[in-house]
């Protein structure tokens, strides 16, 4: 009994103190991107946000939820997410995916910019079409 109380009295606390700065984490994330700051607090929605954030179409919060797919849809909108605050290298991406809480730290409280502003986002989309006609 005293192994499991020794266990959670140390982990329990730092647990929670990771919990915390990954969600104010997201949230300046997002203050950063544009979205309303909540949204990082409401399941599914902040996937929505993420992707969109990301550039990434809507459907891949659905493909996020399919097995072992998931990984690689992680990882190509990590990618993208990390482009999208000026962050090109590979690494930072990979950062993203495998120690989240250091990476979010650094975009949330670092000086990195969202690059895509809304009126970017709607020209891009007017040339994609343009283009596809």
């Amino acid at each position: 009994m005293s192994n499991i109380v020794e266990a959670f009295s140390v982990r329990g606390p730092l647990a929670i103190a990771v919990y915390v700065l990954v969600v104010l984490s997201w949230w300046f994330i997002f203050e950063k991107a544009g979205k309303p700051a909540w949204w990082s607090l409401v399941p599914i929605l902040n996937y929505v946000a993420f992707v969109d954030i990301a550039r990434k179409p809507w459907w891949y919060v659905l493909l996020m939820f399919v097995p072992i797919l998931n990984f690689f849809i992680y990882v190509d909108v990590m990618m993208s997410f990390s482009k999208a605050f000026g962050q090109d290298g590979c690494l930072f991406a990979l950062g993203l995916t495998f120690i989240p809480p250091l990476f979010l730290l650094i975009l949330a409280f670092g000086d990195a910019e969202y690059q895509y502003g809304y009126d970017d986002y709607k020209a891009k989309r007017k040339n994609d079409y343009a283009e596809s006609v």
